[in-house]
């Protein structure tokens, strides 16, 4: 360790990654260009059998902080962040994605908010979402309503539905990020995680963390979400796919360090809100049903807006993030 990073806490950055070898490379030197330079990089490679290894190898040979870990086969996402995690020793972590980049100030504007409030857990960043094959961003993200002055209690309400998953690309205590239960093989299982994070602890937004989120180009399917998260194929046909994503978010409710009534009340936050969620979506579809997707489309974003959209998701491209966000949400396939 040189002198410029001798007394400053040791970031980890963990990369999970999987067949990005068209990528990673512009990832990883968005890290490793940050103004803040104590950093570990380790890149979990989950049984990639393209050339990202070696693409890795390379950036490796030339910067001492990157240490690549590969897996034998594709476990799924899942265990791809948690290893990521897993495998680091830092005061402070963040992971980063494979296909995305951060600014120069990213880590070190996080590090200085922790470092001075000691009641933030994480340090979440302000998203620009670019869809592949277009130049200018789709929305950004901005996160509010979750910081130290929020209760406990109002953290969890507004986390049913008003928490941008996003926000877990921003920058942990890591000693905090261990007392949180990590991501299970589940469908979805982000969501059940970051509702965990928001209960357990505040998140403030620090605006120099500047994150360039990028967005596939298709929508995954419950299906394809299923494989991404677990790394296996669904069996047979994919029938009531809340119910593994609620199960989680009820067991982490559960395991929580509070009174027994407290757990219990807290529960039934999360399956008040799932139920009316799931209320809401099935009078759409039989609505849709009825009328046809053409017809219904309409209603459909009346829909969207009303009761699906995030608070913070701000649009910057509202044909792009129609097609590519509204109209998949809703079971849409084209506004012509």
């Amino acid at each position: 360790m040189n002198d410029l990073t001798a007394d400053v806490p040791l970031v980890s950055v963990g990369m999970p990654v999987h067949n990005m070898e068209r990528t990673i490379r512009a990832a990883l030197e968005s890290v490793l260009a940050q103004s803040y330079r104590n950093l570990e990089v380790v890149v979990y490679d989950n049984g990639s059998t393209d050339g990202t290894a070696d693409v890795v190898s390379e950036v490796a040979r030339g910067d001492d902080r990157v240490r690549l870990e590969r897996g034998e086969t594709n476990s799924g996402l899942s265990r791809s962040f948690n290893s990521a995690f897993e495998l680091t020793s830092g005061t402070y972590f963040l992971w980063v994605a494979a296909d995305d980049s951060i600014g120069a100030n990213y880590v070190s504007s996080a590090v200085a908010r922790l470092e001075s409030d000691t009641a933030v857990m994480l340090c979440a960043p302000a998203v620009t979402a670019y869809l592949e094959g277009r130049p200018d961003p789709v929305y950004e993200v901005h996160i509010s309503g979750f910081g130290p002055g929020v209760s406990r209690f109002d953290r969890l309400r507004r986390s049913n539905g008003g928490l941008p998953m996003v926000v877990m690309y921003g920058v942990f205590r890591s000693s905090f990020l261990a007392t949180v239960c990590l991501l299970k093989l589940s469908h979805m299982a982000d969501v059940a995680f970051m509702q965990e994070v928001a209960v357990r602890g505040p998140i403030v937004e620090e605006e120099e963390q500047r994150h360039h989120y990028s967005m596939a180009r298709l929508w995954r399917t419950t299906r394809d979400e299923h494989r991404l998260f677990t790394g296996r194929e669904v069996v047979g046909p994919v029938v009531m796919p809340f119910l593994p994503l609620l199960m989680d978010r009820v067991q982490r409710m559960w395991s929580l360090e509070l009174g027994t009534a407290t757990r219990i009340g807290y529960v039934l936050v999360v399956v008040s809100a799932e139920c009316r969620r799931l209320a809401i979506r099935a009078a759409w579809r039989c609505y849709r049903s009825l009328v046809g997707s053409v017809r219904a489309s309409s209603v459909g974003e009346w829909v969207y807006w009303r009761w699906m959209h995030v608070p913070g998701v701000e649009v910057r491209d509202m044909e792009a993030f129609i097609e590519r966000v509204v109209y998949p949400t809703m079971g849409l396939t084209s506004k012509e």
